[in-house]
């Protein structure tokens, strides 16, 4: 059985009650907007870990412009 992703449970979510009752006890689910945001987050942490990690400067010569 395979997991859902965070895009099928928010269109599941779409299709379905956000609160059920029956026979006394009751159900709720988490709001759409909260899926989406958890969506967005879990997106860019995929982002974060698949780019290289790099320096966050670079280092060169500089001359001044009657060099050239």
């Amino acid at each position: 059985m395979s997991e859902k992703t965070v895009a099928e449970k928010i269109e599941d979510a779409l299709d379905t009650a956000q609160s059920l009752s029956i026979g006394g006890m009751s159900q709720s689910s988490r709001s759409i907007p909260d899926m989406i945001a958890a969506d967005k987050h879990l997106a860019s942490k995929q982002a974060a870990a698949a780019r290289p990690a790099r320096m966050g400067f670079r280092m060169g010569v500089f001359r001044a412009p009657e060099h050239y």
